[in-house]
């Protein structure tokens, strides 16, 4: 019996096999891309959410040191010494400087809610780092903060509620570990002639 086959037969099966793994290699290749893109999806979702918590945590500061800064503020009020009194406030004060007596303006804060005070009282609250421009993050630290509170004490009159107290108006301004991340807050309070 003569053989009918031809002699390509056996390529045949060869070339298919060939032709499947070249399939499976590319399909492969496919899924390893999709999962590839999906991995990089992923960790730019999770970088922009860390970035947004960074800068959450950066505003709770400068609103604590804010907030801090008007506490010490209507402490100021209530010492034996009360602040100077200066009919125009036109400069700022730094606190931390030996002999100097915190003052109370006449005149209101020119721009409250603007990032850089040209007048007010500056200090450096206890265990606060500065450092010019900030960094988060610093070494040793949590955060060493773009610039010192500061704080502006305007006299407003005699409180009309309560007779023989004054009322004050305190505005202070916290920074956190970025220039531009800023809190100012506000607060009238009464006090009595001791």
């Amino acid at each position: 019996m003569a053989n009918t086959r031809s002699p390509n037969h056996h390529n045949k099966p060869s070339n298919f096999r060939c032709q499947a793994r070249g399939i499976a290699l590319v399909t492969t290749l496919i899924v390893i891309l999709m999962l590839s893109l999906l991995a990089a999806a992923l960790f730019r979702n999770s970088t922009t959410q860390i970035r947004n918590a960074g800068g959450t945590a950066d505003h709770q500061r400068s609103l604590r040191i804010a907030e801090d800064a008007l506490r010490y503020g209507e402490w100021l009020l209530i010492q034996p010494v009360q602040p100077s009194i200066v009919p125009v406030c036109n400069t700022i004060i730094d606190m931390d400087a030996s002999g100097v007596l915190p003052v109370m303006c006449n005149n209101a804060l020119p721009n409250p809610a603007s990032s850089q005070w040209t007048v007010g009282m500056t200090y450096t609250p206890a265990g606060m780092n500065v450092h010019a421009g900030g960094r988060i993050f610093a070494v040793g630290t949590d955060i060493d903060y773009a610039h010192k509170p500061m704080l502006y004490i305007q006299i407003l009159g005699s409180d009309p509620n309560t007779r023989g107290n004054t009322l004050y108006q305190l505005t202070a301004i916290g920074y956190g570990g970025l220039m531009d991340t800023v809190s100012v807050v506000q607060s009238v309070v009464s006090v009595g002639a001791s």
